[in-house]
């Protein structure tokens, strides 16, 4: 190069990037290559719209549009949808990019129709994913080929989206108003692109990329294998072109035929040739539909020709058969491939193929993946099926027409759902109409901040957490001098810094801020780094080097501590009547053993929390994402060595919690408290996802032995059952959830004689903890279980057998209380109707007598969950309210709102109290120095006990305004008549209390315990299964909730909803994998395998029931709660045992139809592995070493 050349090569160089955000340039001089959007629009621009939910693509929450011009001549602009949280900012040089706040704003009075429709169809509770949906729907919309996107386009652009809190419907029936109706059909490789990531990854990914990582479970390098894909590869030095077959790209684990200056230019895919038989498939089963990696892929192509025999039978003349998630790389099954060449395309054929694959492609318990067993079965199923596919387009008469539902794949239609509300009561103005939540429209525009979108003030820092690596280990040495050479280091905080108590815990202080000595768990937090950048702070914690001494035993699973002996306290038994001796006469009697899984809570909005301390007077001030104020308050004073008072804490709304911000997240608040003091400046934090999942506990896993006595007509005589839960390293909730498990066993039954013993085992996992239910979902799925082996048992109907069975008004539980204003016949009665059920399930019957490869099942569950703390003492509350002089009420209660509409039934509730309009009134936080010692927010009480307080404040206030009330000014404005009583000296300031009457404190010694009264309820669900693949729908649910008289309606129908599918995630697709000594041998012990939404897989858009109806009982009352109403957060998620119960149903079905009519064991959850391991046949068969038709997939319990 001249000189010259140089010369105008420097000056047209730019330095700088330049891009628009919302219609505003942006020219960024001093951008670092790991910035990514996300992290700019937050940081820099200070749009926290978009949220970080994940960091990885995987939820949605962060989705921003890109625009740019892709032709300048033409002005041409493509629009695109994209994961912020994985973009470059580097990536968006010319762009222009939109976020949530570039549609609308509240503050500004132009609310976008996109976000008012999500608001006013209720499709927010929580928020913080909403910014992330209004996103996706608004480039769905804009980049729509026909003036509206159809409604197929709606529900696939929703795909890279996850809700926890809604079940999805709501937001449905808000983006669908933007619909129109066209449908389209993809072609055999669109259909698997289809199905590959997200909307939003694939905006930016690009197949050739794909191709390039050489991913071992690739969904899409199966099938261009199969189709024969030529990869063109330029050299860049050379420009030397090179052609090769995709068949010989792959050479071993993440290893390819490409030198180092090639580049991938082109994928050629062939045409096939019109002269022969020519057929090409893809397939894949995934842990769930959308935006999930397939276990196993697959693409096949066969060429057929006809032989000259006097039949003219179609002969294989190639073949080829690729797979995903069978080695350490694509691979082909190339011996079965060969072998198969000239012979007949028969079923006998096809026998021969899989057992050539299943010896060609082996895998064992120590395969990377597991599920070895299941993935030969897949391989199988998935051979049969295009065999299948290939006869009926052949039209070969060979194939039984009961085959031919597996020839095709299954085309979801569109959901559709219906709500059916009782009237308001006449009394009331306002409680009992469905108020939009307080927050809605500020949610959908993204204006409603949380915890981390709150500004950092100028000298604060940040801080990561130092994180055993090992379980059971004691802590030999720590070095930090690596970590305290990174740019901006500042302290690392250890044991050592604790100036009060390092020991903590909800219950009892058995856990350590940080660790001293013994690392329990894989997790345990030895110390955190503190730095001046979030990026320096995470790269020191990395650099921190920690020598371990191992302990034994590693006591992972609950067998582990039944081994070892190793528990919480001692046994707890409830027992009723003679156990012993009527299972001694029952008529008679079956035994079994049941599994249940744990389960993340997966709210979208990590752990985070800031803490700024003060010189003055010793005051602390905590901002925290957590379920309660007054919890982390006290907690984090006894570790300052303060008193609770100089500890002030505030929560403005949490992005989601179901349990899991409880407790859990109040140690890691804790220890940055302890650095705040330490270096006397703010510090906040915010947990990467993968670090929130595998340290802050779960759902207790259970194991289930029981043995139950009958008589011959399905009347149950006795009951004896153990339970144990796996509690992790500390106490926590454990024996409290292991407690109400106990309680919810009997669900809706009579049982004369019952003992129940229960155990929490202390293992060396994390420690876990309160989730949505608190243990009544274990306890009633075990309970319908044995419901269902007895109708297996006796042949008969489970449902005449819960029928049979019930409880009746005026019974006794097993635990003493009896039952007042008992609904259960009634709802079951009213359901039986509604749903049509008995019409249905002579449909299924029907159904799956001519479908042998697809199965239907249809099941009803009644509920009986218990609402009210078991302690008296946490049966109360406190709220404050204030009248200022322009009529405006701010109302301060100790409850946290986290999507369940708590502060919009307050808000009804003080303004039917006060007799003022709803828009006067406003709840601006939860603080600790508003209202003291509240309860935390769970359990389904909270708007039954911060309700009365709130009530009862405002009935003080207008008890004093009615004084000023005579005959001349009856009718005078609210607003006058506040400015009367300020000048007439009236306190517009009250305090209002609510403890709940005729409480006591439980006595399980005594069998002796009480909830306020019980939410009831009943669902029938109607589920369609793959029987060869574990692959199903939910074609209906019904529900009828008795939520006696609503505060809420819609709200309510929202937490049912919401409930539900968090329900079915609990019982079908949500696993927790860790690694352990017996079942998941290819995980190192004690780690979590399932840390991320691309691992944990939560339901989506595509779960939702085709057909869902919810229906509030009417005319029903409750005495015990505010305004007749009933707590109805949690009771609905064990209803979604119906959705488990009706697989299982299928599951028998097919199992008949096999030739296995025996009870079997379905353990929970029902993931697509245990279904289709459940649905044994000639391919499990094979895949199987011993007895396939008992199989039990491996867990992690």
């Amino acid at each position: 190069m001249t000189e010259e050349n140089k010369s105008d090569s420097q000056s047209t160089m730019i330095e700088h990037l330049l891009f628009y955000v919302n219609g505003k340039e942006v020219i960024e001089r001093q951008a670092e290559p790991d910035w990514t959007l996300l992290w700019y629009l937050r940081n820099k621009l200070c749009l926290t719209g978009s949220k970080l939910g994940c960091g990885e693509g995987g939820c949605g929450a962060c989705t921003v549009m890109i625009s740019r011009c892709i032709d300048r001549e033409s002005g041409k602009v493509e629009h695109r949808t994209i994961n912020a949280c994985l973009a470059p900012l580097c990536s968006v040089d010319g762009c222009h990019v939109i976020t949530v706040e570039g549609l609308g704003s509240v503050n500004k009075s132009n609310i976008h129709p996109i976000q008012s429709r999500l608001t006013e169809l209720f499709g927010s509770q929580c928020g913080f994913c909403t910014p992330g949906m209004v996103m996706s729907l608004y480039g769905t919309i804009t980049t729509a080929k026909t003036p509206q996107p159809t409604l197929q386009d709606i529900e696939e652009a929703l795909d890279g989206n996850l809700c926890r809190c809604t079940g999805y419907r709501p937001i449905l029936d808000a983006v669908k108003t933007f619909a129109s109706d066209i449908k389209k059909l993809p072609t055999a490789l669109l259909n698997q692109l289809r199905y590959f990531a997200s909307t939003q990854i694939r905006n930016v990914a690009s197949l050739g990329g794909n191709i390039i990582t050489a991913s071992p479970i690739s969904d899409i390098n199966p099938v261009l294998q199969a189709a024969n894909a030529i990869l063109e590869l330029h050299h860049a030095d050379t420009n030397v072109v090179r052609q090769i077959p995709l068949r010989d790209f792959f050479l071993g684990a993440r290893r390819i035929s490409m030198d180092e200056n090639e580049v991938l230019v082109t994928i050629h895919i062939p045409l096939p040739d019109s002269s022969v038989k020519y057929f090409l498939r893809s397939y894949k089963q995934a842990r769930r539909r959308d935006d999930s990696k397939g276990i196993v892929s697959a693409g096949f192509q066969v060429q057929l020709e006809q032989s000259n025999s006097s039949d003219s039978q179609w002969q294989v003349a190639f073949a080829c058969f690729s797979f995903g998630g069978m080695g350490s790389t694509t691979v082909m099954a190339k011996i079965a491939q060969q072998n198969i060449i000239g012979l007949p395309w028969t079923r006998s054929t096809m026998n021969k193929t899989c057992e050539w694959i299943l010896n060609e492609l082996p895998l064992d318990e120590t395969s990377l993946g597991g599920q070895p067993e299941y993935r030969r079965t897949l391989m199988q199923s998935f051979l049969f099926k295009f065999y299948t596919y290939i006869c009926c387009e052949l039209r070969q008469t060979t194939i039984d027409p009961t085959d031919n539902s597996i020839a095709y794949p299954y085309r979801r239609p569109i959901s559709h759902a219906q709500q059916t509300i009782p009237k308001c009561p006449q009394s009331q103005k306002v409680v009992g109409t469905s108020l939009l939540h307080q927050s809605g429209y500020l949610q959908a525009t993204g204006e409603a901040n949380y915890v981390d979108d709150i500004p950092s003030l100028t000298n604060t820092l940040h801080a990561a957490f130092v994180l055993s690596t090992k379980p059971n280990a004691r802590i030999k040495h720590i070095d930090i001098e690596a970590a305290s050479q990174v740019p901006g280091f500042v302290s690392f905080v250890t044991h050592t810094d604790v100036p009060g108590s390092n020991q903590t815990g909800p219950i009892v202080p058995d856990e350590e801020i940080f660790v001293s000595s013994v690392a329990p768990c894989i997790g345990a937090v030895i110390g955190l780094v503190v730095c001046e950048s979030e990026q320096a702070a995470y790269k020191a914690a990395n650099l921190v080097q920690i020598e371990y001494e191992l302990l034994t035993p590693t006591i992972l699973t609950i067998e582990d501590a039944i081994m070892h002996e190793s528990y919480f306290g001692n046994e707890i038994c409830l027992q009723q009547g003679d156990i012993d001796k009527s299972l001694a006469e029952a008529e008679h009697k079956v035994e079994g053993t049941l599994m249940i899984g744990g389960q993340e809570h997966f709210y979208l909005e990590p752990n985070c929390c800031m803490v700024i301390p003060s010189m003055d007077d010793n005051e602390i001030t905590m901002y925290l994402s957590t379920q309660s104020v007054s919890a982390p308050q006290e907690l984090t004073a006894r570790a300052l060595g303060r008193d609770i008072s100089r500890i002030k804490c505030h929560n403005k709304r949490v992005g989601g919690a179901f349990g899991g911000k409880e407790t859990r997240p109040i140690p890691l608040c804790i220890g940055i408290a302890v650095a705040a003091v330490k270096v006397g400046r703010p510090v906040r934090f915010n947990l990467d996802r993968h670090t929130d999942i595998s340290i802050t506990g779960h759902r207790h896993p259970f194991k289930v032995e029981y043995k139950v006595g009958f008589t011959a007509n399905g009347n149950l005589l006795a009951l004896d059952i153990q339970l144990w839960n796996n509690g992790g390293c500390s106490l926590d909730y454990s024996i409290s959830i292991m407690e109400h498990a106990m309680l919810h066993t009997g669900n809706c039954y009579r049982f004369p004689n019952i003992r129940i013993r229960g155990r929490s085992c202390k293992t060396h996992l994390p420690s876990n903890t309160a989730l949505r239910g608190f243990g009544g979902p274990q306890g009633i799925l075990a309970c319908e279980n044995i419901i269902e082996h007895i109708a297996s048992y006796l042949k008969m109907d489970p449902f005449n057998i819960r029928q049979l069975n019930l409880f009746k008004e005026g019974d006794t539980t097993h635990y003493g209380q009896i039952l007042e204003h008992w609904n259960v016949p009634r709802i079951l009665n009213e359901i039986i109707t509604s749903s049509d059920l008995v019409t249905r399930q002579k449909q299924v019957d029907e159904f799956n007598r001519t479908n042998i490869y697809r199965k239907r099942g249809i099941s009803i569950i009644p509920t009986k969950f218990g609402i009210g703390f078991l302690l008296r003492f946490l049966n109360q509350a406190g709220a404050l309210v204030h009248i200022y002089k322009d009529g405006s009420v701010l109302v301060s209660h100790g409850g946290i709102e986290m999507g369940q509409g708590l502060n919009t039934k307050m808000i009804a509730i003080a303004a039917e109290v006060l007799g003022c309009g709803v828009h006067r009134i406003r709840i601006s936080e939860t603080a600790s120095d508003k209202v003291p010692n509240a309860s935390s927010t769970g359990g389904s009480v909270s708007s039954d006990l911060n309700g009365m307080a709130v009530k009862h404040a405002c009935e003080q206030l207008r008890e004093r305004l009615n004084t000023l009330i005579v005959d001349n000014n009856a009718e005078i404005s609210w607003e006058n008549l506040v400015t009367q009583a300020y000048f007439s000296r009236l306190d517009l300031c009250a305090h209002g209390f609510h403890a709940t009457p005729n409480m006591f404190d439980y006595d399980l010694s005594q069998n002796r315990a009480q909830y306020n009264y019980f939410t009831q309820g009943a669902a029938v669900s109607e589920v369609e299964l793959d029987t060869l693949t574990g692959d199903w729908h939910i074609l209906r649910v019904d529900i009828l909730m008795d939520v006696g008289t609503s505060l809420n309606p819609n709200i309510d129908i929202g937490q049912i909803e919401g409930a539900f599918m968090q329900g079915v995630g609990l019982f079908t697709m949500e696993e927790l994998i860790w690694g352990d000594h017996e079942q998941q041998k290819w995980i190192k012990p004690g780690f979590l395998f399932s840390r991320g939404p691309d691992t944990y897989k939560i339901p989506s858009f595509s779960d939702v029931p085709l057909d869902f109806r919810v229906s509030l009982l009417s005319e029903s009352s409750n005495p015990r709660a505010i305004y007749s109403s009933k707590g109805i957060g949690e009771p609905p998620i064990t209803l979604a045992s119906s959705v488990f119960f009706a697989l299982k149903q299928a599951c028998m079905a097919y199992r008949k139809q096999q030739g296995f009519s025996d009870y079997f064991t379905l353990q929970s959850p029902a993931t697509v592995e245990r279904l289709r391991m459940a649905c044994s046949d000639e391919f499990t068969n094979r895949a199987c070493l011993t007895d396939h038709q008992n199989f039990q997939p491996r867990g992690s319990y």
